[in-house]
């Protein structure tokens, strides 16, 4: 099956207010090849949207994140174990996975405009390689690393207003986006995030600036 590959919006887009999953939640097969790029913070947020309210602080995990030395990346194993040491809890292991591949992986503009996309470019091994993917490159290597370190992830494939979104288009047929949920704990709701589109955006030459998105972590 062919990879989603919506890239992210442009800097000129507003940020979209959601996006629509075109099944339910769960590890689903991904069986499009469509448009899905970005377009072209703070450290801490706010938990407990709908459950109680804690705010966490991010700027040690994140210090973590960045600090990492190239060579911990070798495999998906090896980059585990080096991000699973900046992280305590549930959600700390979620956020120093998010901010590590906002760094390190880039939206594979070249493959894309070029209509060159694979499963196999997109599969977590590959993607640490070659430190590039589409938006199916993400989710997977997010669900990969999320396993490693013990957080609950899936993969979500669906519907968004990404890059060659125009106003009137519908939000039907097959998907476009691919991006992740997780549950920080057995009895805990679903939370949504986007490791994709929170690396940046395209600018307005469609070359992928690199910037992390605050929004699209647990959004």
């Amino acid at each position: 099956s062919s990879p989603v590959v919506a890239p992210p919006p442009g800097a000129d887009i507003k940020v979209p207010k959601g996006k629509r999953a075109a099944a339910k939640l769960g590890k689903l097969e991904v069986d499009s090849e469509k448009r899905a790029l970005p377009k072209g913070g703070s450290k801490s947020l706010q938990q407990g949207r709908g459950a109680s309210a804690v705010t966490t602080d991010f700027a040690a995990v994140d210090k973590h994140a960045l600090a990492a030395p190239k060579e911990v990346a070798a495999s998906v194993s090896k980059l585990a174990e080096y991000l699973k040491r900046g992280a305590s809890t549930p959600i700390e292991s979620a956020r120093v996975i998010f901010r590590w591949m906002a760094k390190n992986i880039r939206y594979d503009t070249e493959n894309f405009f070029a209509g060159n996309m694979t499963a196999a470019l997109n599969a977590p091994e590959t993607v640490l390689k070659r430190r590039a993917a589409v938006c199916d490159g993400y989710g997977l290597l997010f669900c990969a690393l999320a396993e490693k370190l013990g957080v609950e992830a899936v993969k979500i494939v669906g519907h968004s207003k990404g890059f060659g979104f125009k106003f009137g288009d519908t939000l039907e047929g097959p998907a476009t986006h691919a991006w992740n949920a997780v549950r920080l704990a057995p009895d805990a709701p679903w939370q949504l995030l986007d490791s994709c589109w929170g690396a940046g955006s395209l600018d307005g030459s469609n070359k992928f600036a690199s910037k992390v998105q605050e929004h699209y972590f647990l959004t």
